[in-house]
């Protein structure tokens, strides 16, 4: 089969993307391609096309323009597409072929950033576009996929068509792995993502100045993967470095590849991600969480309604409202005093990874329905 990943919201070597779904296609000896509007590239990796040009700031016609006529080129059999915009242009293409359209449905739209700074009326009449694009785009679409549960809702009532969800679990062979070992002297936290106050940077900094103060014997590192998103983040990060305890250590870092992420997250203790529990939040399921598990170590996590509908972090590690800093603290702290606690919250991870939460579960799912 010739199978084209469409994408306008993701780039060329997404983990979703190319790291899982187009490498196990072409693993299956079909043709994979990929095309992104997202940025530059032009070559063959692992015997997948990629051909990408960074058009995502054109309008919307000129986007569909581009897509379609790629499309054309390419004849694919089968088109994922992640967006409204690809599918539009993949539906062109269909009127004059017999393709399959399969809409990968794995973000809001609208969103929280769709109306960022928008005003009133305005944001009003943006939301109603999108939702109904988004209805649109998935009416005309074959078959319907989704990242996750929330995300498939209202879509498997509004639209008889196929779907399936096939969830955004690692592939085990791509986590640099390493035995764990109790904390003692030093307690390697780790916060990767957006670092402003929606996805809870400003607590993950209170619960690690909370953990120094707690132990001032001991030295708490914290590793910071992600950029910031305005000046006024930054400054009050700058404010918090100037005055932070001595044995507080933080290292900070821009967004990883795919393949850096993965070798840089595996000497963690702990990993923290205490993202605000609003609506759209607490209805996504966050993607990080997995490789966190897979890595064999204890997570401390907002108590979304998206993770706990799929597994209860209980069994290797914390939940609560991202504002229970205290007992966030106290528990993390149990670690020092109970070793064999946290030698069980990673085998727990470890093994809840392995046999329920990586890609060698689903991938025969994701081949049945993309190619049947």
């Amino acid at each position: 089969m010739k199978i084209l990943f469409l994408n306008s919201m993701h780039k060329s070597f997404d983990d979703r993307t190319f790291y899982h779904h187009a490498q196990y296609l072409s693993e299956l000896e079909n043709k994979v391609f990929i095309y992104s509007t997202r940025d530059n590239e032009s070559d063959i990796y692992n015997n997948i096309k990629i051909i990408s040009n960074d058009i995502h700031e054109l309008s919307i016609f000129i986007q569909i323009k581009t897509l379609y006529k790629l499309t054309k080129e390419i004849k694919p059999q089968i088109i994922v597409c992640d967006s409204p915009i690809s599918v539009f242009a993949s539906f062109r293409y269909r009127l004059e072929s017999n393709c399959k359209i399969i809409y990968d449905i794995t973000e809001w739209i609208p969103s929280k950033k769709n109306i960022t700074n928008v005003k009133f009326i305005k944001k009003f009449i943006k939301i109603i576009v999108l939702f109904f694009t988004n209805q649109l785009a998935s009416l005309i679409s074959t078959k319907l996929m989704f990242g996750e549960y929330y995300k498939s809702l209202p879509f498997v009532y509004l639209f008889f068509k196929p779907h399936k969800i096939i969830s955004y679990y690692p592939d085990i062979k791509y986590i640099n792995f390493s035995p764990y070992c109790v904390p003692k002297k030093q307690l390697n936290l780790l916060y990767s993502g957006n670092f402003n106050e929606e996805k809870g940077f400003d607590k993950v900094l209170e619960l690690s100045e909370q953990l120094a103060h707690l132990h001032p014997d001991k030295t708490i590192c914290l590793k910071l993967i992600g950029d910031f998103v305005c000046e006024q983040d930054k400054q009050l990060f700058l404010k918090f470095e100037k005055q932070k305890k001595d044995n507080l250590q933080v290292s900070v870092s821009s967004f990883k590849s795919f393949i850096e992420f993965c070798n840089e997250i595996s000497d963690t203790h702990i990993f923290i991600d205490l993202r605000k529990n609003d609506f759209e939040n607490t209805h996504c399921l966050p993607i990080k969480l997995f490789y966190y598990m897979a890595c064999g170590r204890p997570v401390v996590y907002s108590a979304l309604k998206a993770i706990k509908k799929t597994i209860d972090i209980n069994n290797f590690g914390y939940i609560g409202e991202p504002t229970e800093i205290d007992y966030f603290a106290l528990k993390i702290s149990e670690y020092f005093n109970k070793p064999q606690l946290y030698t069980t919250h990673c085998q727990k991870a470890l093994e809840l990874s392995h046999e329920q939460f990586c890609w060698d579960k689903i991938k025969q799912e994701f081949k049945d329905f993309i190619l049947n």
